[in-house]
This record gives C-alpha cells, structure tokens and sequence, in this order.
C-alpha cells in the first residue's frame, strides 16, 4: 500500500465514524446550591444553526438554545419573547421562548424542555426551528450524559481560597 493510499484509507474511515456531539460540563464550588452541570449539544452549522443547552442548578433543568451570529428577532406581541417549534417524527410542538438580552440565547419552557428531554431519551431526532435557524438534534450519546448531569456529585472542590 502506498503513502497516499495510506492516508486516503484514514481520511474515508475517521469520516464514516459517528461522532457524539453531545458535551458534558461540571463546575464545583464547595457549596452544593451553587454546583452546576451543564449538557450541550453543538450546531456544526455556525451561521444557520441553533445549540442546546441544559444546565442543572440546585437541581433544577433549564434548557437553553443558542446562536452564534445574528441576534434572534423578537416576536410582535411581546419583545421578551420569539416563537419557535419542535418536530418529533410527524408531531410539531410550537413554542414561545424567554429571549435573553442580545438575543442569541432563548430559555425554552418547562413543557417543552419535558418533551425534548423525553424524546431524546426514547433516541429519537429532534428538529428544532426559530425564525431562520434550524438543527437537528441526535439522541446518540444522550441518555448517559443526561443521567451523569441529573446525578448528584460527591467531589469536592479541592481548592478553597480564604477570602
């Protein structure tokens, strides 16, 4: 086998590998009301696509999407918030979400935080839509991150400064 095929061999096999795009984050502080996890889903899309985020605080999920270039438009009726869908299979949940200031990062609500969190635990796709941006969620890698960041860490910060 040559060099170059060598190399083409590689390239064609590290592209047909599926990648898990899903990221687990965790910061300790020493005081359990203000530890935090966080589960991101990354767009590889950085000019149309959305990211989703679930961040747990004092036990509580919040799920956010967010943008990386133009702000998100707000809806007419209330400048605090935009409309948006998802889509499981064939059902198409519509939503109102919370648009934080600057607009490139929207808190989605409870109830449809539930559904996408039940979906991608059942592996099914997720499609999510907010005026021009889209992306499509994969449930591969989901459920065992999810379950790590619903858990409660024992670790302790090891560094405790005194002021």
């Amino acid at each position: 086998m040559t060099r170059r095929s060598f190399f083409l061999l590689l390239f064609l096999l590290s592209a047909c590998q599926n990648r898990d795009r899903w990221a687990y984050n965790q910061i300790e502080s020493g005081d359990k009301k203000f530890n935090s996890t966080k589960l991101s889903h990354f767009t590889s899309d950085l000019v149309n696509g959305l990211d989703l985020e679930f961040m747990r605080i004092a036990g509580e999920v919040r799920t956010y999407l967010n943008v990386h270039s133009l702000p998100i438009p707000s809806s007419k009726e209330d400048p605090k918030t935009t409309s948006g869908f998802l889509t499981i299979g064939s059902e198409k949940y519509p939503f109102q979400a919370c648009r934080h200031e600057g607009g490139q990062r929207l808190l989605l609500p409870q109830d449809i935080s539930n559904i996408l969190i039940e979906a991608l635990s059942n592996n099914q796709t997720v499609h999510i839509k907010v005026f021009g941006y889209a992306s499509s969620i994969t449930a591969e890698g989901f459920e065992p991150k999810f379950q790590k960041m619903m858990k409660d860490s024992h670790l302790q910060n090891p560094f405790h400064l005194p002021f």
